[in-house]
């Protein structure tokens, strides 16, 4: 278990595979893209 007390995170699963993480990131990086053009579009309206 790796623990980041600094901003109270808990990751359980510990170090994750490549391929999977790297998975895991693309995932991350479009629901953040996603998230961004929600909010430009919430600011606009």
């Amino acid at each position: 278990m790796i623990v980041n007390s600094e901003q109270g995170i808990v990751n359980h699963q510990g170090p994750r595979r490549g391929a999977e993480f790297e998975e895991q990131l693309k995932e991350e990086e479009k629901l953040n893209k996603a998230i961004l053009e929600n909010l430009k579009k919430v600011k606009l309206g």
